[in-house]
């Protein structure tokens, strides 16, 4: 008996969005998959906080079980990365938060995550259905060279949710808890007589460039530990379908954040996020057709406060006299998707068309600057199983473009001093972003008996570089 393949199952339920963790119970059959992987990159495409060369291995398992009172998914994966002579930000994800610090000294980095997730669904009655997920995700990044630092990123998610149906109608309400953390913390061990800059991004690559441990960095103020950084997230979800041949949903998402703690919290922001989705199911005789039509829309904005240390009697107070907006950021993504599964063996994912426009503005007083980031691409995925063998594919495409404005207002001193701008970063993370770049990746597995495979892909990326991709799979479907 052939196992279920666990991504076509995810494909043909298309509840499976994770918006509402009831939809579990859609499932219309089990499975299961547990792979490792190792997997090698080189050459001269990367970002700034990237590598020339890195290598990651890590194993993941994930499964989904029906039974006849409740069905379950879960999951699990590690993976460690290695990147060599590499610098930039210390962020785990560079770009999520408002606010970044970056170095310039290269070394040797290390990414460990780690992630687990589960999820359950249960009849509450014979039409409704009540379920509840919980997603975990931990990261450990640091460098090992002078300027040494250490991240430990946290972010935990749980969702719950209720979901009406009958003979061809469906309806749910969802509702998420996202609490995220973020520390970096650095330091010198080495006994050179090295000065260590560091620069803290407010914004557009705006900011303050100073020796690492000074305080306008905030890396080293007294009684903050590090550089911390604390969201919190709330959504509200709501789904509709009819039968398994349409399905909408729309997600209302409320962030806030700060950064720093305890009397010194220098950035306090807040945004909103809207998504939505709407997947269309046409079954013919010899395929199965998918087409996903979405659209995000994110609003991020950025206060930075206005602290002041006042020191009585030994006794040292922190005083908040307000705050001003210095950075805000909208982005848009409208996307369409078609997939097809065929009887034959056949699947075909392509990107018909996506596209990404970043507004972003950065107040310096009196100075303004905005930018237009835009960004347009595809790809196509597909494998064919052919007796043991399966031969895959994937093919992408990407440009993009961007327009500046830097403005005074009206009527200021003309004397003020121009912000800084880390003008080399922001050069090559705009030429990462926005230039032509075409990806070819083919693939071959083969299947041993009794759901064992081996996979090797092999890829060449090119663009304002070239970067060689290769990865190896070993896994097992049950």
């Amino acid at each position: 008996m052939v196992a279920q393949d666990y991504e076509t199952l995810q494909i043909q339920n298309i509840w499976s969005q994770r918006a509402n963790p009831s939809a579990s119970r859609l499932f219309e059959s089990s499975a299961a998959i547990i792979e490792s992987l190792a997997d090698l990159q080189s050459g001269k495409y990367f970002s700034p906080n990237d590598a020339s060369q890195q290598w990651g291995a890590g194993a993941s398992a994930k499964s989904i079980r029906n039974l006849d009172a409740f069905s379950m998914q879960g999951g699990f994966s590690f993976k460690n990365t290695q990147m060599y002579q590499a610098c930039g930000s210390m962020s785990v994800y560079p770009g999520y938060f408002p606010i970044d610090i970056y170095e310039f000294t290269p070394g040797q980095k290390t990414l460990q995550h780690y992630n687990m997730y589960g999820a359950i669904a249960k009849d509450l009655t014979q039409n409704i259905i009540v379920g509840g997920s919980l997603y975990y995700d931990a990261i450990n990044y640091s460098k090992r060279k002078d300027l040494r630092y250490t991240t430990y990123y946290m972010s935990m998610n749980t969702d719950l949710g209720i979901l009406w149906h009958n003979d061809s109608f469906k309806a749910g309400l969802s509702y998420s808890y996202d609490r995220k953390t973020q520390t970096s913390t650095a330091e010198v061990l080495g006994i050179s007589a090295a000065v260590y800059y560091a620069f803290i991004d407010k914004g557009d690559a705006y900011g303050v460039k100073d020796l690492w441990d000074n305080s306008s960095i905030h890396l080293k103020d007294s009684g903050v530990n590090g550089f911390p950084i604390k969201e919190n997230a709330h959504s509200i979800g709501l789904q509709a379908g009819i039968g398994d041949m349409l399905y909408a949903d729309m997600l209302l998402t409320y962030k806030t954040g700060q950064i720093g703690e305890k009397q010194k919290i220098w950035f306090n922001y807040l945004g909103y996020e809207l998504a939505s989705s709407i997947v269309y199911h046409l079954s013919a005789e010899k395929a199965n057709h998918y087409i996903r039509l979405q659209y995000k829309l994110k609003r991020q904005d950025n206060i930075e406060n206005i602290l002041e240390d006042i020191t009585q009697s030994g006794i040292t107070t922190t005083y908040n006299y307000g705050g001003t907006q210095i950075y805000s950021r909208q982005l848009y993504i409208p996307s369409l998707k078609w997939t097809v599964i065929s009887n034959s063996g056949l699947m075909v994912e392509t990107m018909l068309f996506a596209m990404a426009q970043n507004s972003l503005s950065s107040s310096v007083y009196p100075y303004i600057s905005s930018r237009k980031l835009y960004t347009y691409g595809t790809y196509l995925r597909a494998y064919y199983d052919l007796g043991r063998f399966r031969l895959g594919t994937l093919i992408m495409a990407r440009n993009g473009s961007y327009e500046e404005n830097d403005r005074i207002v009206s009527g200021s001193p003309s004397t003020q001093t121009k912000p800084v701008r880390e003008t080399q970063y922001n050069a090559q993370m705009l030429d990462y972003r926005t230039s032509p770049f075409v990806l070819c990746m083919p693939s071959v597995r083969y299947t041993f008996s009794k759901g064992i495979y081996i996979e090797y892909c092999a890829g060449l990326a090119y663009s304002s570089g070239t970067r060689q991709l290769h990865n190896i799979k070993l896994g097992y479907k049950f």
